[in-house]
């Protein structure tokens, strides 16, 4: 059964179907902490279709117990009795007493205490940043998206981002940074075609003949250092990320090709968007913006004018599909056609995926729907 999505993901003669408008993806709010490229899934395919992968403190608290200390009085002793004497005793006269005051000790001069030396913290020194470049690179059918993000670009002299084969050692897609591009900090290439490619042009026989290639993203940079300039290599491999595609269904289903010939089940009068079939069961697709998206998940937007639909009566229709290699899901958010809107005409539709293989990462493309 063919692909429900554009007709970029099918090989097709170069001059019968020319490359696709270019779509904005901006760059996603996570680059920088994120960005990280992921392992490329690994499918064989062939270019008429792609299936398809947070301690616990414990506070001691001692208590002081002061134990009081308790007089203990003496033993009351009766006086006892004197005896009578018959005659008194003389007395000796006692010598007067002397008021003379003693002298008060003179008090030892205690000593001033010494001022402890204020000690001055020294400074931690910020931690050098060294030039570097993080690569998001992944592909939806034979389309090659990606983005290159800088660091201590203010260091680096010439930035250059090319896709090659590695096989042919032949370069697909080429583009040399303007100081624009590298004092920005990143850069979102456009959308990359294999199938429309001069590259497909050049090894049309080879790709009829069974050569698949295999693209990677090569990004190479000059930057100075305190040995001089010296020039460092980054790459990645394409992860492969669903497809997405956005139509509109006709009204009569008999005069829809992707009913009638292909033999796809369509939403007659609505706006669809389309993820192709995949191993993944738990993915979700919404309408509007205020959406917390999980891996793998897209929210959909829809405009009119400059003004944005309400979208009412969207729904998500969740297809199993059971082959003899296993069982795959499709999804589709179908958006009816509002009554507000003419019978023909054109509306702005913006879709953001949540990446799987770059999941702190998201995307957004928008572009036109003729309907």
């Amino acid at each position: 059964m063919g692909r429900t999505s554009n007709d970029n993901e099918f090989w097709r003669p170069p001059e019968e179907f020319p490359a696709p408008a270019a779509q904005m993806t901006p760059p996603p709010e996570e680059f920088g902490s994120g960005g990280v490229s992921a392992p490329a899934a690994k499918k064989k395919r062939r270019l008429h279709w792609l299936a398809a992968a947070v301690a616990m403190g414990l506070l001691s608290t001692v208590s002081l117990f002061s134990g009081a200390v308790k007089a203990v009085p003496e033993p009351v002793v009766s006086p006892t009795p004197m005896a009578v004497v018959a005659a008194a005793p003389t007395l000796t006269p006692k010598p007067p007493l002397d008021h003379t005051p003693s002298p008060s000790p003179v008090p030892t001069a205690v000593p001033a205490p010494t001022a402890e030396p204020t000690v001055t913290p020294k400074p931690t020194p910020e931690p050098k940043t060294v030039p570097a470049a993080k690569l998001t690179f992944y592909r939806t059918s034979e389309v090659y998206h990606g983005t290159v993000v800088l660091e201590a670009q203010d260091k680096m002299t010439a930035v250059t981002a090319r896709i090659w084969d590695r096989v042919l050692e032949e370069t697909m897609w080429e583009y040399p940074f303007t100081a624009e591009d590298i004092a920005r900090g990143w850069y979102t290439f456009p959308e990359f075609d294999l199938g429309a490619s001069e590259f497909a042009r050049n090894h049309w026989d080879q790709l009829m003949a069974g050569y698949e290639p295999d693209p990677i993203l090569e990004v190479v940079c000059t930057a100075r250092t305190d040995d001089g300039e010296e020039t460092f290599t980054e790459q990645a491999e394409a992860a492969y990320e669903l497809w997405i595609s956005d139509r509109y269904d006709l009204k009569n289903p008999d005069e829809d090709f992707l009913h009638y010939f292909l033999e796809e089940t369509t939403y007659p009068d609505c706006f669809v968007v389309r993820m192709d079939p995949s191993p993944y069961g738990e993915l979700n697709m919404t309408y509007g913006e205020d959406v917390e998206l999980q891996p793998g998940d897209v929210s959909v937007i829809l405009k009119a004018g400059g003004q944005r639909l309400s979208g009412d009566g969207w729904h998500m229709e969740k297809t199993v599909i059971v082959r003899e290699e296993g069982t795959f899901y499709a999804y589709a958010l179908v958006i009816p056609r509002p009554d507000s809107l003419p019978e023909h005409g054109s509306v702005e539709i913006a879709i953001t995926r949540k990446f799987i293989h770059y999941p702190t990462s998201m995307a957004t493309n928008i572009h036109a729907i003729e309907y």
